[in-house]
């Protein structure tokens, strides 16, 4: 195989790392030279050495070089290295006396010593003078203390701390105890940050108090006065990987074995953080195996331990040698739930699935291997083959290869070992190199298939996207894998920015929603950004939309194909004083504008004729009568059809200055997520704002937007997981073949029938029995609700019987995670609108899986079974036990409208018939429509995107010195008499501005400079009016078509549907069940002929009048410039052509 190429310490911890960095040559050469070359635990010893340096601190140059010479004297010879020299070198440097040792070996000759006699020292020194020293210096110590109180404070602040049993008393002892210390003993302001933040906040319910007390006591340990002297200072790096490992620790071993741990830590001063970390991951190692807790026994009884324990097992255990070990169906059984477990509709073929299991058996016996190997091994066998990905594709074998590698490595990061169901669906979604969707249940362990395909992709030389449906799940899967994945030597970073920052796009693995990647795009687009532009500056990463991972697929491809993201920019003719007299015309002819906008029209520029100044009403005249009837249709909207916390709410935010700020914020009705950085265009939002009395915004322009149809379709491969496939969509637009996978443990959750409640007083009286049931027994309940405003509504109501509920609605005080974080305890209720219902993880106590497990209660039917399968999959994650139920009001308005449709008294089972049947139509005719929708926005894309390449070429090229310098040179030799000829009145604004000063500078012969800097003025003038044209123009009027023909393609299916659904449900005998298919076969064929006409007259609209717009830019565009010599002639009148001809 070709040469390694690796980073020679990713597998060093975080302070080691640091220490590392510090070095100067040789040391660091050496150190260096000697990483590439260890095995097993031999890394061990460059550990200690680091150690060793890290703690030995003298502001004397001579110290640093006798410590440098006699570590590079050591580290050379490496037939010699044992790790007892290394391991008595470290606790001399722990006890302050490397110094000392060091002067008394140096001979001050130019040779050295020999490496025999250099270790013989060390022994010497180790076994003679050290003891005695210590013993001086702990009888100095102790003499000190008699006289110099500081010290005596210290000892009885930290005592107090060891002794304390209250935790709530600790935070002012802690306090007392850090006065009393030195600069140089203290840790890193940074470290006491990080573990006060994670023990107080983010861990804060994940462990009960007599924990907590034992965590900081354990740390605080390491300021203990005996180990004062060995100074190790811990990263907030280290403290975090701790604290993680303890919660690890105790989720998958056990609270009783956690205690122990920390005690065997707290009995004892020879530990540093370093080595608990090491330890803990030693632990959640080998906790598989069968002969553990035999182990763990021995161990309690030899007082704790811990090289007891660790040279036991590696004596009496033995590794595991099949996937068998942490699942309990036999691989055949798997093949089969693949092709016909209960929840399979879309299995794979028989060819694939015996190809996938073909591939498994062969990692099978490549795990087997690898589980002997440590990382550092592993990652050594991983960068061989990506040498090899490098500069070609790898075959099947070095793919499985890999694969097994990062399964194994997760096993040793994480302890967590991939199931075979999910090492089964990642074999899945790779077959053939196509885009594959793959429907993994909730609980399923999506996360975790997404980080072994991202290793894998990432050592394939890949550059990989993994695209989540909102910010904080981006960023909460960012931060839980970004030190597995920096331990492996691959770049990681999350794009959640609002000001996005180019170092973050300089990774192989970038993690974010769908809006901050289209956001990009579009700034490098519109603005020249050159964020993207980043990713290639790794070496082996040739091209940017290369494959991408959408978690949630079905929230991302489907739901929300169409919404994407629109990026503004400033516009120089503002309109926000138009609103408040549109609203108010609105509100007083509600009837007109809804029935007869013609009329409605005609009035509308009347009242404003009386409302407006003569500058307003000037502007008003400019505008087409389009425009008005937009606003007109958006006033109507926003008056009379968006309601406050249901498709948007009101939130307070400060600004930079600290003052409060009210703004409008869209709410996502299917994810119930708020969209932050969104407006709603047409002026919805302005007219909202008008209506709440906020300040409007200034208007911007929308030159871009970017739908998820068009965005997806810029990667290569396409690789998605969600818990609730839709099929027809994502075939349809995305070209993505679908397979299911079956659940890797039996669901036991409990689905009860659908519970329909006659009045609006028993709904809440039914609510309010199931939340109290819960409690009784000691269960958890999550209650969704269908708007924001409903859940403040139904927290009230509980509140009124004495029941305390958490509200997670995105307008909640406090923070999603810590909501999260207690609404797996028992009796604990949760009110929230779909923003739990997806993605979201409830980790279920102890007490709670035995009383049954999460109980979730719909409060409303779903507009989608897709949306309805979220929500109840968050009970009975993983094989839990658990419950659900909807529960409908049937006198809210939609029950009432469909029930008031038929003509007879309808059962609950009829109903629900007509409910589901309602749904599937609306869901059928949506689906169609996107497909079509998705065609026409990627042919506006297409046009877009050819405006904006030219126009970003020549903004590029014209700004360039070189060509500003040679006009500049031109025009400067230029000069007229008088300006009296020349009539201005027909400009205005920044065009007037520019045009006095074009001709001040020709009337005083201003020098080449002056005109220079006056030409940037008409580049970005240009600019302006460019993407201003654009807009009104074409854009605006383009994206209008598409919004009238989705209206258009919606209404004709529906009525398509409905037809279809009255001749289904025709008895009569007047036509036969053939001609029945026959008519519907016809009409079907007359529809899609009616939906491809209208689409094909939309496609040459556009290209009409985009053909139209590009003549008149095109001159303009003229990468020689010309195109500020034809402005300067619009407005001056004045004839610049000539001088090109100088």
């Amino acid at each position: 195989m070709n040469p390694i190429e690796i980073d020679p310490v990713q597998w060093l911890s975080g302070t080691e790392r640091s220490t590392f960095q510090q070095l100067t040559s040789p040391l660091k050469e050496i150190l260096e030279q000697y990483l590439h070359q260890i095995k097993g635990d031999e890394i061990d010893i460059v550990s200690v050495a680091l150690g060793a340096i890290r703690v030995s601190h003298e502001p004397n140059e001579l110290f640093l070089k006798q410590r440098e010479k006699f570590f590079v004297c050591l580290l050379s010879n490496a037939k010699f290295q044992t790790q007892p020299t290394w391991n008595k070198v470290l606790e001399i440097a722990q006890k302050g006396f490397l110094g000392e040792f060091l002067h008394q070996i140096d001979n001050k000759k130019k040779a050295y010593h020999s490496i025999k006699t250099l270790i013989s020292l060390v022994d010497q020194f180790h076994a003679d003078k050290l003891p005695t020293l210590i013993h001086r210096k702990q009888k100095s110590q102790l003499s000190n203390s008699l006289n110099i109180p500081e010290s005596s404070l210290i000892l009885q602040a930290y005592t107090q701390i060891y002794d304390c049993q209250t935790y709530y008393a600790l935070p002012k002892l802690i306090d007392e105890f850090l006065s009393h210390l030195s600069t140089h003993q203290k840790w890193g302001s940074e470290t006491y940050a990080c573990l006060f933040y994670s023990i107080n906040i983010t861990y804060n319910t994940k462990f009960d108090e007599f924990e907590k007390l034992k965590l900081y006591k354990t740390l605080f340990s390491l300021h203990s006065p005996e180990r004062l002297m060995v100074l190790e200072h811990p990263s907030e790096v280290d403290v975090k990987e701790f604290l993680s490992l303890c919660l690890s620790l105790k989720n998958k071993i056990g609270e009783e074995l956690l205690d122990d741990y920390l005690t065997s830590l707290n009995q004892t001063t020879e530990w540093t953080l370093s080595q608990a970390i090491k330890n803990l991951k030693f632990l959640l190692k080998i906790r598989k195996n069968d002969d553990f807790y035999t182990l763990i026994d021995q161990w309690k009884n030899q007082r704790l331990e811990w090289n007891f324990l660790v040279t036991l097992s590696k004596n009496q255990l033995k590794p595991t040698s099949s996937d068998e070990t942490f699942f309990q169906d036999p691989i055949s059984q798997r093949l089969i739930r693949f092709k016909r477990d209960p929840t399979i509709t879309q299995a794979l073929n028989d060819r694939e699935l015996h190809l996938i299991f073909r591939q498994y058996q062969t990692l099978e016996k490549l795990c087997t291997h690898y589980k002997q190997l440590e990382f550092h091994e592993l990652l050594k066998q991983a960068y061989s083959i990506r040498n090899l990905a490098k500069t070609a594709s790898i075959n099947e074998e070095n793919r499985l290869n890999l694969i097994a590698i990062g399964r194994v490595a997760i096993w040793l990061e994480f302890g967590i070992y991939p199931f075979s169901t999910q090492i089964l669906a990642l074999l899945a979604l790779l077959l053939d190199g196509k885009s594959r969707q793959g429907q993994v249940k909730t609980g399923e362990g999506k996360s975790t298939i997404i980080a072994l395909w991202a290793f894998l992709m990432a050592m394939e030389c890949r550059a990989i996207d993994v695209i989540t449906s909102a910010r904080y799940l981006a960023i909460r899967d960012h931060d839980k894998f970004a030190t597995f994945f920096k331990k492996c030597g691959i770049t990681i970073s999350h794009i959640c920015r609002d000001r996005k920052r180019p170092e973050d796009f300089e990774a192989q693995i970038l993690y974010g929603p769908a809006f901050d990647f289209e956001f990009a795009w579009m700034e490098d687009m519109l603005w020249g950004s050159k964020l993207y532009q980043q990713r290639l500056e790794i070496p082996y990463i040739h091209r940017n939309f290369d494959v991408v991972m959408v978690d949630e697929s079905d929230n991302l491809l489907v739901d929300n194909a169409q919404n994407g993201a629109r990026l503004g920019c400033p516009t120089t003719n503002s309109y926000e004083w138009i609103y408040a007299p549109i609203l108010l015309f609105v509100r007083e002819h509600k009837e007109t504008v809804k029935e007869n906008q013609s009329q409605a029209l005609i009035l509308l520029k009347s009242f404003l004729n009386h409302t407006l100044n003569l500058e307003q009403q000037r502007m008003v005249n400019q505008l087409q009568d389009d425009q008005l009837q937009t606003w007109l249709r958006s006033a109507h909207h926003v008056l009379f059809e968006l309601s406050l916390d249901k498709e948007y709410i009101i939130k307070v935010k400060k600004t930079h200055q600290g003052h409060a700020e009210r703004t409008i914020q869209i709410v996502n009705l299917d994810t119930g997520r708020v969209s932050e950085n969104s407006r709603w265009s047409n002026g919805i939002h302005e007219f909202l704002e008008v209506k709440h009395d906020i300040l409007v915004e200034k208007e911007t322009l929308t030159p871009l937007s970017l739908s998820h149809a068009v965005f997806y379709k810029f990667y290569h491969t396409i690789t998605a997981l969600t818990g609730t496939a839709e099929r027809f969509q994502t075939k349809e637009i995305y070209h993505i073949e679908s397979f299911d996978v079956p659940p890797h443990r039996p669901l036991q959750r409990q689905d009860f029938p659908i519970l329909f409640v006659p009045t609006t007083e028993k709904y809440h009286l039914t609510i309010l029995q199931n939340v109290k049931q819960c409690i009784q027994i000691g269960r958890p309940c999550l209650v969704l609700c269908a708007t924001i405003k409903e859940t403040k509504e139904l927290a009230t109501h509980l509140l009124k019987e004495k029941i305390h509920a958490q509200i997670l609605n995105e307008v909640q005080e406090e923070l999603e995670h810590v909501i999260l974080n207690r609404a797996g305890e028992a009796r604990m209720v949760t009110i929230a609108t779909n923003t739990a219902g997806r993605g979201t993880d409830i980790v279920l106590s102890q007490e709670s899986l035995q009383n049954g497990g999460l109980h979730v209660l719909l409060t409303f039917y779903p507009d989608s079974q897709r949306v309805e399968d979220q929500a109840i999959g968050r009970a009975g994650r993983q094989g839990q036990p658990g419950s659900s139920q909807i529960i409908v009001n049937k006198e809210c308005l939609e029950i009432k409208e469909l029930i008031s449709q038929q003509e007879e008294d309808l059962t609950d089972t009829v109903l629900i018939n007509l409910l589901k049947r309602q749904r599937d139509l609306k869901e059928k005719t949506l689906a169609t429509v996107q497909v079509f929708q998705a065609e026409l926005q990627r042919f506006l894309a297409a046009k877009t995107e050819h405006f904006f390449s030219i126009f970003r070429q020549w903004s590029d090229h014209v700004a360039q010195d070189s060509t500003l310098d040679r006009y500049a040179e031109r025009l400067c030799s230029l000069r007229i008499a008088s300006k009296k000829s020349i009539d201005f009145s027909s400009l205005a604004g920044l065009d007037l501005v520019l045009a006095e000063e074009c001709l001040s500078l020709l009337i005083t012969k201003r020098g080449q400079l002056a005109w220079k800097i006056f030409l940037k003025k008409i580049v970005e003038r240009l600019k302006e009016k460019a993407i201003e044209e654009w807009v009104k123009n074409f854009f605006e009027n383009a994206e209008e078509q598409l919004m009238r023909i989705a209206h258009i393609l919606g209404k004709l299916k529906l009525e398509l549907d409905q037809t279809f659904e009255v001749n289904l449900q025709d008895d009569s005998q007047a036509f036969s069940n053939q001609e029945k298919r026959d008519l519907f076969h016809l009409i079907t064929e007359h529809f899609l002929r009616n939906i491809e006409e209208h689409t094909e007259a939309t496609k040459r609209e556009i290209n009409q009048k985009f053909d139209a717009h590009q003549l008149k830019w095109n001159n303009y565009f003229s990468l020689d410039g010309s195109g500020l010599l034809i402005y300067l002639k619009e407005i001056t009148s004045i004839n610049f052509l000539p001088i090109l001809k100088r």
